[in-house]
């Protein structure tokens, strides 16, 4: 219940300040915050014994961030930059990345620590970091011809 609601309420703060902020400012903001988050997550696995009150704010900290940030900006975003015919292969391989995440995470968190695990996951929400710094236009204000 708590997941569902901070993510209604993360989505519901992006549809108000998206316009006024941007999209690549928002997706800046919410790869940073998320690699903070995973890193918190890699560290605690590592240092606290019994982690599991930490870890739940964590996820609560994580839903709320990439609802507001990634997860709200993406739909927009790849709906401004890319032609109608591309839209659904890029949704597409945003469902199969999510899909490969959820189903592979318990293999992973199975065979390894969890604290790796999330290093893993903290690796790639860097690359997300320099890639959006580096590479993603904003379109905030921009008309499509």
């Amino acid at each position: 219940m708590a997941v569902g609601g901070i993510n209604f309420l993360s989505v519901i703060f992006a549809a108000l300040v998206i316009n006024k902020t941007g999209r690549r400012s928002l997706m800046n903001i919410g790869s940073t915050l998320i690699l903070l988050v995973l890193i918190a997550f890699c560290v605690i696995s590592f240092v606290e014994e019994d982690h599991s009150d930490y870890l739940q704010y964590l996820v609560l900290g994580y839903c709320a961030v990439y609802g507001f940030s990634l997860g709200a900006v993406m739909w927009l975003y790849v709906a401004e930059i890319l032609p109608d015919k591309m839209m659904s292969v890029a949704f597409m391989f945003n469902w199969f990345a999510g899909f490969a995440v959820a189903e592979g995470f318990p293999y992973m968190n199975k065979y390894w620590d969890q604290g790796y695990v999330f290093g893993i996951f903290a690796f790639f929400a860097l690359v997300s970091v320099i890639f959006v710094s580096l590479y993603v236009p904003e379109t905030k204000g921009k008309s499509d011809g």
